[in-house]
């Protein structure tokens, strides 16, 4: 059984009582969570074990270097791989700056291990990493860009922050409106304006963007995205018919809400027979309750239209 030191908490926020019991009285766990460090050679007769990846997830240097000496080359090779990617998910510099030569001397890049550290939020070792990989391989926008997107999916705001930020990201966002987009979008899903104020201010947000964002912002149903664009110096009106037809497919009332009574969305929002046959055919039942409710603050586009929405 390999250990590592999220089991017990993954084990309590699961609800798996039983497990968790089991890691209290496993007195292994216990020895390796919290044995002392011995810096008698001997020690390692003490050692509840010799698994590589397990002594580096409880950053267990003494007991590594009292095992495998000053290098672990001599493990096998996938097992070396794993060692620094759990080096990397734990946070433990200092076994990484201890055994990197084992990692260069097998590796051409450092590229998986970044994500590797934004997947988990580590920004010291996503810094030691990128001063490593700067000097010795040169690493690319794209690279940078992606540890941002996992940071994001993560969760780990204060990583993503700080890599939005990167001269290295923002050349590679110059270069792509693609990517400025995605990352518009995430920062949407996960960081909210927070993050879209912070993006917005240095450049990776602007009114191209506009309908694209406003859209998706409809889609999930975030007021607060709406609140932002229409109160930002700077950022133009969009067109807004797509983005209010989204919110009236996916029943987004409070998106709708606003709009109406928002004064720069006086009499822009309409609703054309088309629409309504297609909200009616796919029962949209909360959003035809809407538009019957507010038919006399919109436009209603065609005779049919507004017959259609008195029969209802």
């Amino acid at each position: 059984m390999r250990f590592t030191p999220a089991a017990k908490r993954r084990a309590y926020d699961a609800g798996h009582w039983e497990i968790v019991k089991f890691w209290t009285g496993c007195g292994a766990y216990q020895m390796l969570a919290y044995g002392p460090y011995m810096p008698d050679l001997q020690a390692h007769t003490m050692i509840p074990t010799r698994d590589v990846a397990t002594l580096v997830a409880f950053g267990r240097s003494d007991w590594l270097h009292a095992v495998y000496g000053p290098s672990i080359a001599k493990v096998a090779r996938p097992q070396v791989d794993h060692a620094f990617k759990t080096a990397v998910q734990f946070g433990h510099v200092g076994i990484l700056a201890t055994y990197e030569a084992d990692f260069v001397d097998a590796r051409h890049g450092y590229d998986d291990l970044l994500e590797v550290a934004a997947t988990h939020g580590q920004t010291g070792v996503l810094q030691w990493l990128l001063y490593k990989s700067r000097i010795l391989f040169g690493p690319k926008g794209k690279c940078l860009y992606s540890c941002l997107l996992q940071s994001l999916k993560h969760r780990h705001l204060h990583l993503a922050l700080w890599l939005v930020e990167h001269p290295i990201v923002r050349v590679h966002f110059s270069e792509s409106v693609d990517d400025r987009l995605t990352l518009a979008r995430l920062a949407i899903e996960c960081g909210g304006v927070k993050l879209l104020s912070l993006i917005h201010a240095i450049g990776l947000v602007d009114n191209h963007a506009g309908e694209d964002l406003l859209s998706f912002a409809a889609k999930q149903g975030h007021v607060d995205v709406f609140e932002w664009w229409f109160a930002t110096p700077g950022l133009d009106l969009p067109p807004m018919e797509g983005t209010i037809e989204i919110a009236m497919r996916h029943s987004k009332l409070q998106v709708l809400d606003w709009l109406l009574g928002t004064p720069l969305m006086d009499k822009r929002i309409s609703v054309k027979e088309d629409m309504l046959n297609e909200l009616i055919v796919e029962r949209h039942v909360d959003t035809l309750r809407w538009l019957k409710r507010n038919a006399d603050k919109i436009q209603i586009k065609g005779a049919g239209t507004r017959q259609l929405l008195q029969r209802m």
